[in-house]
C-alpha cells in the first residue's frame, strides 16, 4: 500500500515536471512569435559560396537583411526577389542562407556578386537564428548597430512583411498619423481632413471630435473606442460635434449592422471618395494598425487642437482631455 502511495507521489512529482516544461517551451515560442524574435544577431561562423568565411562581427556597422531560403519553397524565393528588386540600390547588405544553392540559382535571375551567400551550415544557423524551432524559414532586418528591428515568417510576403520596416531602417521614414497632421495649426487647410468635416456636414459646436476606422470589433479596442464615444456623444451634443467615420469598403448596411449590435446612436458615416482614396493609398503605401483608431479633435475654428492614434499608446491621457472639454463647458454655464 505504501509502495502504491509512494509510486503516486513520483508519478503526480513527474507530470508536474513534465507540464513546467511544456508550459516554459509555449513561452518561449510566445516569445519568438512576437515582434521581436530575436535582439541582436547571434554570433556565427561559416563559409560562402566561394568557400569564404564569413563571420557575424564583419557585419557590424551595417544594415542587413537576412533571409532563410527553403530553395523549395517558392514563397521564400517570391519574397527575396521583391524585397532585392527594390532595395539592391540602396544602403542595405544582403545576407542569404540556403539550403540548395543550385536549386535556388537556377529559379531566381539575379547579379549574386553584392549579396554574401551561405549555403553551408543551415540547420545549424537556423538554430541560431531559430532558437525555439518555430516552423517556417524567416527574414530577419538587422541595423546597424546589431539590433533586430523586426522578424517574421517568409509567407507574409514583401507587402506585409518587411516593406515598412525596410523604409524604418534604411529610409529613416517613420510614419505616423501625429506626424502627418500639424497640431495647433490656425487653419483649416489639412485638405483630407476638411473633406471629414464637408461630408459631416458640421454645425456650429464648439468642439469637433472626428474618428476613423477601417474596422471595427464589438470585442477589440476598437469597439471600445466606438462604445466610450458613443457616450460622450450622448452627453455633449448641445456643444461637441462627435462623429464616427468609416472607409469605403463599408455600406450603408454594415452601418446599420454596427449600430445595431453595438447599440451606438453617434453619427456613423462612410468617407467620401476624396477621402477615402486617400486613406487607402496610405493603408497601401504602409500597411499599419495607426491608419485606423484615429480620433482627432478641433475647435470651431477649425483648429487641431488634439490627435489620437492607437500607436502613440495615449488613451488615458487622450480621454483625459476629452472629459476637460466636457467640464469646461459645464464650467462655462454656470456663470
Amino acid at each position: 500500500m505504501k509502495k502504491t502511495k509512494h509510486l503516486q507521489i513520483i508519478a503526480g512529482i513527474l507530470i508536474f515536471i513534465v507540464i513546467i516544461i511544456f508550459i516554459n517551451i509555449r513561452r518561449k515560442e510566445g516569445l519568438y512569435r512576437s515582434s521581436m524574435k530575436l535582439t541582436k544577431l547571434p554570433k556565427f561562423v561559416s563559409v560562402d559560396v566561394n568557400g569564404m568565411e564569413v563571420k557575424s562581427k564583419d557585419f557590424m556597422g551595417v544594415n542587413l537583411y537576412v533571409q532563410f531560403i527553403d530553395a523549395n519553397h517558392e514563397m521564400d524565393t517570391e519574397l527575396f526577389k521583391d524585397v532585392y528588386s527594390k532595395w539592391k540600390k540602396e544602403d542595405i547588405y544582403f545576407i542569404l542562407i540556403i539550403n540548395e544553392f543550385e536549386r535556388f540559382k537556377s529559379r531566381v535571375e539575379i547579379n549574386t556578386d553584392n549579396i554574401v551567400i551561405l549555403n553551408k551550415d543551415f540547420k545549424k544557423l537556423e538554430t541560431k537564428f531559430n532558437p525555439y524551432n518555430i516552423v517556417g524559414t524567416h527574414y530577419y532586418l538587422i541595423d546597424n548597430s546589431g539590433n533586430v528591428v523586426t522578424a517574421g515568417s517568409n509567407d507574409s510576403g514583401y507587402e506585409n512583411g518587411p516593406k515598412v520596416f525596410l523604409k524604418r531602417l534604411v529610409k529613416n521614414e517613420h510614419f505616423s498619423i501625429s506626424s502627418f497632421i500639424k497640431l495647433n495649426e490656425n487653419v483649416k487647410g489639412v485638405e483630407w481632413l476638411n473633406q471629414i468635416a464637408e461630408i459631416a456636414d458640421a454645425q456650429n459646436k464648439d468642439y469637433y471630435v472626428i474618428s476613423m476606422f477601417t474596422s471595427i470589433c464589438s470585442g477589440c479596442f476598437s469597439g471600445e473606442l466606438v462604445f466610450f464615444l458613443n457616450e460622450f456623444y450622448n452627453k455633449n451634443q448641445n456643444n461637441i460635434h462627435v462623429l464616427c467615420t468609416l472607409n469605403d469598403k463599408f455600406n450603408d448596411r454594415d452601418i446599420t449592422r454596427l449600430k445595431s449590435q453595438l447599440k451606438i446612436n453617434l453619427p456613423v458615416i462612410i468617407a467620401n471618395n476624396k477621402l477615402s482614396q486617400k486613406w487607402n493609398s496610405l493603408i497601401k503605401e504602409f500597411r499599419e494598425n495607426d491608419l485606423t483608431n484615429i480620433i482627432f479633435i478641433l475647435n470651431k475654428s477649425g483648429i487641431i487642437i488634439k490627435v489620437y492614434d492607437e500607436s502613440c499608446k495615449c488613451w488615458s491621457q487622450f480621454s483625459r482631455f476629452l472629459k476637460s472639454l466636457e467640464i469646461q463647458e459645464i464650467t462655462c454655464l454656470m456663470y
